[in-house]
């Protein structure tokens, strides 16, 4: 459980899939993380102009409204914005043709594809300080892919309305 005085790190999530990026929420979101979606680019600057997040974890490949702005351009902006945020990069790169596609980007971790919701909220607590409150809810641990979410959320939603999935 979060101490008294400590306030939840927020995170924005950003990707272009939306069914992913609901089931993603609610398997990171903890006392101590609060989650915030965007599906593109431009609803990405809106949030990073309103609120102030601890950590950004965007898709590299992110399609946009926004023509040719990808999760790069977004990582960039993000740290201009938030200079003391943290940037996790979600990508099918292999790891060593990562830094080769970055360039100079400034960027504070990544997780390859298909994410390990586990390892994400472990980098994301290592990287904001937090220490796990041992949560217990059942959440998913392990791969998590956009079809596996749109699978879970179905079948919540029946579940919801009484009926059997």
């Amino acid at each position: 459980m979060n101490p008294r005085n400590a306030r939840p790190k927020r995170v924005l999530v950003v990707d272009d899939e939306q069914p992913f990026l609901f089931g993603v929420r609610k398997l990171l979101e903890t006392d101590e993380l609060l989650v915030d979606i965007a599906a593109g680019f431009d609803e990405a600057v809106n949030l990073l102009r309103a609120r102030k997040y601890g950590a950004i974890v965007t898709d590299i490949n992110l399609r946009s409204g926004c023509e040719n702005k990808t999760g790069l351009h977004l990582a960039a902006l993000a740290k201009g914005i938030h200079p003391r945020a943290f940037v996790v990069l979600i990508t099918g790169y292999r790891p060593e043709n990562l830094v080769e596609t970055m360039g100079t980007l400034e960027f504070d971790s990544y997780v390859e594809k298909p994410i390990d919701v586990g390892k994400l909220r472990e980098k994301l607590y290592r990287l904001l300080g937090l220490r796990a409150s041992g949560d217990s809810s059942g959440r998913l641990t392990g791969n998590v892919s956009v079809s596996t979410c749109v699978q879970n959320t179905r079948r919540e939603e029946m579940e919801e309305e009484g009926g059997t999935p």
